[in-house]
């Protein structure tokens, strides 16, 4: 007779998934770094809003006087690098 090896895989509990994936929604407010899809450069930006259709950045750099910020839309499909600033941190003032 022939055993039959079945892999055994271990399920996360929902604690330990919480605890080790980020999620975009949860740097709203922060500076983030975003590559899209066409584009060459990083976009460095105040994260502004995520939903299921894309993230919405500011730009970080003040509008001038009475210019508002203004804000980038990008679609999930063409999102090929988003994460926060590190440099964030150095940038505080103390």
């Amino acid at each position: 007779m022939r055993a039959i090896l079945v892999p055994v895989f271990r399920y996360l509990r929902q604690s330990e998934k919480e605890e080790s994936v980020a999620v975009p929604a949860d740097w709203i407010g922060e500076r983030v770094i975003l590559i899209a899809e066409g584009m060459n450069k990083r976009i460095r930006g105040e994260l502004a809003e995520v939903s299921d259709r894309g993230v919405v950045l500011i730009d970080a750099h003040e509008g001038s006087g009475t210019s508002p910020r203004n804000p980038l839309f990008c679609p999930w499909g063409t999102v090929r690098f988003l994460e926060l600033d590190k440099d964030q941190e150095q940038e505080a003032p103390e």
